[in-house]
């Protein structure tokens, strides 16, 4: 897999990136066989920063337009 950070905010609790992702489909996923595509989406994951340190996470992609592009034809 390969992040691209494309978009990256912080202040002083959160800091939240944006990235996009590249990989090749290479194992058996949602329960598709491997295809050997190389698929590419978009995600988000914002962190929550207590006391110099991450207390919580919370991710976001486009498992949408991930499985669109497995199951194509």
């Amino acid at each position: 897999m390969q992040f691209e950070i494309t978009h990256l905010v912080a202040d002083t609790e959160f800091v939240t990136a944006r990235f996009t992702c590249s990989s090749r489909h290479t194992g058996t996923f949602l329960g598709i066989p491997a295809t050997n595509k190389l698929v590419k989406y978009n995600g988000m994951v914002i962190h929550q920063v207590t006391n110099g340190r991450i207390s919580k996470t919370w991710t976001e992609f486009d498992l949408f337009g991930l499985k669109a592009q497995l199951e194509a034809k």
